[in-house]
């Protein structure tokens, strides 16, 4: 437990709740404002609320954005990413439908070792292009690094109480 932080995990439950959710569609209920109207009853005791949807799961998606205000989109480099943000470009586009309020801030490129500076830069043009203006890719990059990753899962810590822990340690 960490003061002022609540996480809920979806792990395997998403596999029922999509089982859940396609079942009510097939039977002509709308689910589009499901997710919307729980937010709202517990949005209110919280300053942020961050929603992680995997990229697998359409269906999750359009609820989360039904449910948002701001859109920042994490990518990787690579035509497989880009062609995801396309989709992802066509979902918001419908979403807005239904929430008009929901806004791109931008996409950040994640999973990009230091030294990569040419994937980065191709990376970041192809975004670009695919957003065509709507919003901008943030200069900041997320690197690729594996040990923090592993660390932080077997310690149970966030990726900055890792990092406290290494800017304290003793030097070797």
């Amino acid at each position: 437990m960490r003061p002022n932080l609540d996480v809920v995990a979806g792990g395997e439950a998403l596999d029922t709740l999509e089982d859940v959710l396609t079942g009510r569609l097939k039977r002509g209920q709308d689910i589009h404002e499901l997710f919307a109207g729980s937010l709202a009853a517990v949005a209110g005791d919280y300053d942020l609320v961050i929603v992680d949807t995997p990229p697998t799961r359409p269906l999750l998606l359009r609820l989360a954005l039904g449910a948002t205000r701001w859109i920042v989109v994490p990518t990787r480099p690579g035509r497989t990413s880009v062609e995801g943000l396309r989709a992802l470009a066509s979902e918001i586009t419908a979403a807005r439908q239904t929430n008009p309020d929901l806004e791109l801030l931008g996409a950040l490129l994640y999973d990009v070792e230091t030294n990569a500076t040419v994937i980065r830069r191709n990376a970041i043009e192809d975004i670009t292009s695919v957003l065509g203006g709507a919003a901008p890719v943030f200069t900041n990059v997320i690197r690729h690094a594996l040990s923090p990753v592993v660390e932080s899962e077997e310690k149970g810590l966030l990726i900055h109480e890792v990092a406290e822990q290494v800017d304290s340690a003793e030097p070797y």
